[in-house]
């Protein structure tokens, strides 16, 4: 299967979940725009990202070519319609000071989520509405693959 057609039946799977989950003080949020905004800067062909397969849970993910880390990943869910997870797997391997560094921007991205002990760098994809927020996502995103990349250097 090609790439683009695992992230058309990704996209398409993940919308219509959120869609059929999605609380109604929440049904006014432009998933779809987030969730494409997320994915046009992933494909960008200097990211050197990859999309990957759904599964079961009807995600949107992309990994870091080099490393295979999961970049980031999107998930539907009950109580706000979806999450959008960065660094998955990885976030708690990271040297502390990269951690440190992720949760610093994070912070300042999405004020109203705090992240702390052993948790992951996550938010209600909804916190993500606005030009600001998204650009800052975004921004952190790229933070978030170097310090991918650096684990698996150093």
């Amino acid at each position: 299967m090609l790439v683009t057609d695992v992230l058309a039946l990704s996209r398409a799977a993940f919308l219509a979940d959120v869609s059929s989950r999605v609380p109604p003080q929440y049904r006014e949020v432009a998933f779809r725009e987030i969730l494409d905004a997320l994915t046009e800067w992933s494909t960008e062909s200097h990211r050197k990202l990859d999309v990957r397969a759904p599964g079961k849970l009807h995600t949107v993910s992309f990994g870091v070519q080099q490393t295979e880390d999961v970049l980031w990943a999107a998930y539907p869910r009950n109580k706000d319609g979806a999450k959008v997870v960065i660094l998955p797997r990885r976030f708690r391997l990271l040297p502390e000071a990269a951690q440190d560094r992720l949760i610093e921007l994070h912070a300042v991205v999405v004020p109203s989520v705090r992240v702390e002990g052993t948790s992951t760098l996550q938010c209600a994809m909804h916190l993500l509405s606005s030009d600001r927020a998204l650009q800052g996502y975004l921004e952190l995103l790229a933070e978030a693959q170097q310090a991918s990349l650096g684990a698996a250097v150093g």
